[in-house]
């Protein structure tokens, strides 16, 4: 009995279903009681459609049947027609109507079932697009492009397709078969046993021999498909120093390698071991007629239907071998992509949330840093050690120190994406809490080293508003001035390229400013402003962080470069993770 209960709560069926359910909302599971009613109603459907023809094979093997059978004698003298031939053709005309009904019918709930298939994509797309914004900037660091984008956007589009609709695909052919299976037991118990005593082993065989294949083969690709998408990012975005390496051949030798692995195993999944069943097809029916005819030897007194056996044992075939196909097929599937349970099951029970809307902090007085130190693991070196500083609101602070000083690791801490070991940082005398960091991020306006530039208008990128949102005009055109983008000669509606390639650096970090006045920050930080330009638009950007101390910001400048803290009023230099105050 323990066995027996293993066997029905521990296969791959009773697994997919419970992981699948795992993923599901309350909303998600109730309107999935309402597509498996609909694939009962589609499977009922395609039964009825088959038995449809059983009548008509009844009457072309035997005309008389009309007269003997009380129905079809009713519909005969129903539509008054004389000659049985014609109602033989009026027959088959109804067998045209009966199979357009019932394929539109079924059409509409494969749609219904994809779209709840797809939904569900949709909504584990979006917490996996939240999971990695709520993980933090660390987390983000230590996982590849490739990674990122292939579970965002193709993982669960796959379970999807390939995890949740092959078991849908199984329930309604399952269904489907028994009903068939059914229908023959009560015509003849003994031709089922036989027929199955031939064909289920069959497909068993087949199931059996490809299954382990496929699934170590699926989570082969699983481990492929993030570096072959991660080495084509690679080889987009490295474009000028590849060439200027001239290994261009060589990245692309490395994304083939990646890739042609992800063919091969798509062609044996795909086209081998996805198709061996139907290949088996006319041997499994060849052992289905030669089942049919040894089934006649043994049992003689149905020699005389055997005839009519085989017109109903070749109809049935017509549906059922199908169906099994589909079964198999269903079941190789699911094994090859139930690596998706493991790649996405950290979404399990979760559901999708709004980001919360944060009101941002005021600063009265000051921001200080107390004795903050800070190193990346446990085992590691400590990379700042006792750090202070004090600015206080409106005044222009600087950073800095040369390469691995630690003065980024501040700065992202200062920035409350990094999270001091020891000390912290005080707004106006109070310690930021974790509660506490996002407000305070809301009156940050950071202007990167390298700027984020959106694939999309000038002035979206300011506002950095999805197109439809509200903006307000006035206060755009006065932050266009304020940060020297007048002479852009850019339109608003303009579409700027992706990482603005048809940008140069003065006109983009000018857009970082804008960005961060339009956000109407009390606090702007700039980080490295002006190491990759040449000295007119060097002068340029500090002239407009010069005008930016009229308005009373409290402004952060971290670099390198002494020349960038000409307007600064107190400098911090940092070495091997200390820091002194340096006279201006």
């Amino acid at each position: 009995m323990a066995i027996l209960k293993r066997l029905l709560t521990d296969n791959i069926i009773s697994n997919t279903t419970n992981n699948i359910l795992s993923f599901l909302t309350a909303t998600q599971k109730k309107k999935g009681v309402n597509v498996i009613l609909l694939l009962l109603l589609s499977a009922f459907l395609d039964v009825l459609g088959l038995t449809s023809i059983i009548p008509i094979v009844y009457i072309a093997q035997d005309m008389s049947v009309i007269e003997g059978n009380y129905y079809l004698n009713t519909l005969y003298q129903f539509v008054g027609i004389q000659d049985k031939l014609s109602f033989l053709l009026f027959l088959s005309f109804l067998l045209v109507v009966i199979f357009l009904l019932k394929n539109t019918i079924s059409l509409y709930i494969q749609y219904f079932q994809s779209k709840y298939a797809f939904d569900i994509a949709l909504s584990i797309s979006q917490r996996q697009y939240q999971y990695y914004y709520n993980q933090g900037y660390l987390f983000s660091k230590e996982i590849d492009t490739g990674t990122i984008i292939y579970t965002i956007c193709s993982a669960p589009i796959q379970f999807a397709n390939l995890y949740i609709m092959p078991l849908l695909f199984f329930f309604i052919e399952v269904v489907v078969v028994l009903m068939i299976l059914i229908g023959l037991f009560i015509y003849s118990p003994s031709l089922v046993f036989f027929l199955g005593l031939v064909l289920i082993p069959s497909f068993l065989i087949i199931y059996m021999w490809t299954r382990n294949k496929v699934k170590r083969l699926g989570d082969e690709k699983d481990k492929i498909l993030p570096k072959s998408l991660g080495s084509a990012i690679e080889g987009v975005k490295g474009l000028v120093d590849i060439k200027l390496f001239n290994k261009e051949q060589d990245f692309l030798d490395k994304y083939s390698r990646y890739q042609k692995r992800i063919n091969d195993i798509e062609v044996l999944n795909t086209n081998v071991y996805g198709k061996i069943y139907q290949k088996m097809n006319e041997v499994i029916l060849a052992m289905g007629i030669f089942a049919l005819f040894l089934f006649a030897v043994i049992f003689r007194e149905y020699q005389s239907d055997l005839l009519l056996m085989l017109s109903i044992m070749a109809t049935a075939a017509i549906r059922v071998m199908p169906s099994v196909n589909r079964i198999v097929n269903a079941l190789m599937v699911i094994k090859q992509f139930s690596f998706l349970n493991e790649r996405l099951g950290h979404l399990k029970l979760t559901k999708v949330s709004s980001f919360e809307k944060i009101k941002k902090m005021t600063i009265k007085e000051s921001i200080q840093g107390k004795d903050i130190s800070y190193k990346y693991n446990e085992e590691g070196e400590w990379v700042l050690r006792n750090i202070y500083f004090h600015i206080k609101k409106g005044e222009t602070i600087g950073f800095i120190g040369k390469s691995g000083s630690g003065k980024s690791t501040l700065l992202y801490i200062i920035l409350r994406f990094l999270k001091e070991a020891a000390g912290g940082i005080y707004v106006d005398g109070k310690q930021l809490t974790k509660e506490a960091n996002m407000a305070f991020q809301k009156n940050i306006g950071y202007v990167r080293q390298d700027v984020f530039i959106r694939d999309a208008s000038l002035e979206s990128n300011i506002t950095m508003n999805i197109q439809g949102e509200q903006k307000e005009i006035e206060r755009l055109n006065k932050v266009i001035s304020q940060a020297a983008l007048g002479d852009l000669d850019i339109a608003l509606d303009h579409e700027i390229k992706e990482n603005g390639a048809n940008l140069s650096g003065g006109q983009k970090q000018r857009i970082g400013i804008a960005r961060a006045l339009y956000k109407n920050a009390e606090i702007l930080i700039f980080d490295e402003p002006t190491s990759a330009l040449d000295e007119k638009t060097e002068q340029r950007i500090l002239d407009t962080i010069r005008k930016l101390k009229s308005l009373g910001k409290t402004i952060i400048i971290v670099t390198h470069k002494k020349s960038t803290l000409k307007y600064c009023d107190k400098v911090y230099q940092l070495s091997d993770g200390s820091i002194k105050e340096e006279p201006v």
